[in-house]
């Protein structure tokens, strides 16, 4: 993470009526500065990127969720204190909190005692009932957005995911979350309450008592497998702390405390009988964080005071984090960092026409995706989609297919031909498609004829969408301008049988060890199935891996390993 920086060329000097005076962060909503008022007050502004401020369904959404953040006007929020939604871009201005955030605390120092953990909860519950009070759902409720002040934590970043995700851009095949801390409803694709919320307060909880998140660390895709299918580890939480703990993380939404009846069992746990008294003089946290964010404060007010930059070491209040899972060993950086990959949009998608129907829970898998090394995998994961990562908002935005429609019969109605953008110049050939794929072995896939040279050749493992895991084998073809074709074939995992066999070619481009392939048209298509598109990072520490993210049809990861 990142402190506050100085403006760079191109920044604004003033966003409405403040003068940017920093930077605090950068993500898929936009960028975030601090600035100040004309009477010196410190915000935290959020400018809204530009292809979002064109699209008129974000706008108007924003609009609406920006009205409904307003009315939040918890003790334990940072809240809403100005915004302008007709400004070209749109912003919002929130209270700039100045000192650590839980993640950065807990890193730094370690995990919290029994009265510390109870006295967050207490604050934190409080700040999700003024949310949930203005109708509002977080839905990204996770370490770095809790900000920690002397008077108490804040909690940020609430009622704009909804806007977000509500938007054409990222209406399909999008998740909206940090791996590890989302509710299981939210990665099958089901619907989202404040009961996500509460289940996102136990991930927190569990954090800060143990140091690290309930369901382990690892690549996003194990994240996820084991929050949908496993049981929290809490052997490492205070056992006083962990009947509560287990409750909030019930995979059945109705399971779950509501946070009126969290609040209520709070004051009969250790420690919390006296919450709101002990939210004084930052007596509430460990000494250890105390000091820290003294430090930070005492740094971060300069800052908001003058135009010098507070050195890069600077713990931010706010700022973008990775698919790494808190408590993870940070990713080795690589020598030349891989550029980072920025989803192209393609022309709008008919609401339900991408990607195979949905399904309220995907099929029990086998074991978790993945091996020893993903944990370091999903830190290479985190720079391809950086430009995705909106402070902590992951969102696996789904492109619309390349241009043409399917010369396939077998869907039960022709797919739309969409306009694109994307310019593909190779005169290479399509990659061959041999033969149907052998029906001994769930996991045969078809003959690719071409020189394994890098990352041409033959690809096999499985992928995770709402119809759960599901086969996959990719046949890629590298070109030395710089271009790829590869074939995409599909088929059924032991664990989940009735998904179909389909195979569709694709094209795009391998520079910088960074692979972008996007659907080009069907091979073998499958009654109600559209295609979809994939980006990774080719690490050449492990030559025969391959894993990265699937763009669109409700997707979400593929791991693979070279055959």
């Amino acid at each position: 993470m990142t402190g506050i920086q100085a403006t760079a060329a191109g920044d604004p000097e003033h966003i409405g009526p403040y003068r940017v005076v920093g930077r605090l962060g950068a993500g898929g909503m936009g960028r975030v500065y601090l600035a100040r008022s004309k009477g010196g007050r410190a915000v935290a502004v959020k400018v809204v990127r530009p292809e979002l401020a064109e699209d008129g369904e974000f706008r108007a959404r924003f609009a609406r969720e920006v009205a409904s953040a307003r009315r939040v006007n918890g003790v334990f929020t940072a809240g809403v204190v100005d915004a302008d939604t007709e400004a070209n871009p749109p912003w919002l201005a929130t209270a700039y909190v100045p000192g650590l955030s839980l993640d950065t605390a807990v890193a730094r120092h370690g995990a919290w005692g029994v009265t510390q953990v109870t006295t967050l909860a207490a604050g934190l519950a409080e700040a999700l009932e003024a949310i949930h009070g203005a109708g509002l759902v977080h839905r990204d409720l996770k370490p770095s957005n809790v900000l920690l002040a002397a008077d108490g934590p804040r909690v940020i970043d609430f009622g704009i995911s909804m806007a977000t995700e509500s938007s054409a851009i990222t209406r399909t095949g999008v998740v909206i979350g940090t791996p590890g801390f989302m509710s299981p409803e939210q990665l099958t694709g089901e619907r989202v309450g404040p009961a996500s919320d509460v289940f996102a307060l136990g991930a927190v909880l569990a954090f800060t008592a143990s140091g690290s998140g309930p369901f382990g660390t690892g690549s996003a895709q194990g994240l996820m497998y084991r929050v949908v299918h496993g049981e929290p580890g809490l052997d490492a939480v205070p056992l006083s702390l962990r009947p509560l703990l287990a409750r909030c993380l019930a995979k059945d939404p109705l399971a779950r405390p509501q946070v009126g009846q969290l609040l209520a069992e709070l004051t009969d746990v250790a420690g919390a009988a006296r919450t709101t008294l002990l939210f004084t003089g930052a007596d509430w946290l460990p000494p250890a964080v105390a000091e820290g964010l003294r430090e930070a404060s005492g740094n971060a007010m300069g800052k908001s005071g003058g135009d010098t930059p507070v050195p890069p070491g600077t713990p931010p209040p706010y700022g973008p984090s990775t698919l790494t899972a808190p408590g993870a060993p940070t990713p080795p950086v690589p020598a030349t960092p891989p550029p980072a990959y920025t989803p192209t949009a393609f022309g709008g998608t008919p609401p339900g026409s991408f990607g195979p129907p949905m399904v309220t829970r995907p099929a029990p898998l086998p074991g978790p995706p993945g091996g020893p090394s993903s944990g370091r995998r999903a830190g290479i994961i985190a720079g391809v989609v950086a430009g995705a990562l909106a402070l902590g908002l992951v969102a696996w935005k789904a492109d619309a297919l390349l241009g043409g429609s399917s010369d396939d019969d077998a869907g039960p109605s022709p797919s739309p031909t969409y306009s694109s953008s994307y310019s593909y110049s190779s005169d290479a050939p399509t990659p061959s498609y041999s033969g149907s794929v052998a029906s001994d072995s769930p996991y045969s896939s078809p003959s690719y004829s071409g020189t394994a040279e890098g990352i041409s050749g033959r690809w096999d493992g499985n992928y995770i969408c709402n119809q759960g895991v599901t086969g996959l084998s990719l046949a890629i073809q590298q070109h030395s301008d710089g271009t790829a074709d590869a074939v995409f074939s599909f088929y059924p995992a032991p664990s989940n049988p009735g998904v179909p066999r389909g195979s569709f070619a694709m094209k795009g481009t391998f520079t910088g060890r960074v692979l972008t392939l996007r659907a080009s048209r069907w091979i073998n298509r499958p009654s109600n199935f559209d295609a979809v598109n994939l980006s990774a990072v080719y690490d050449t520490s492990t030559p025969d891996h391959l894993d990265g993210l699937i763009l669109g049809g409700n997707c979400s990861t593929f791991s693979t390993e070279r055959s």
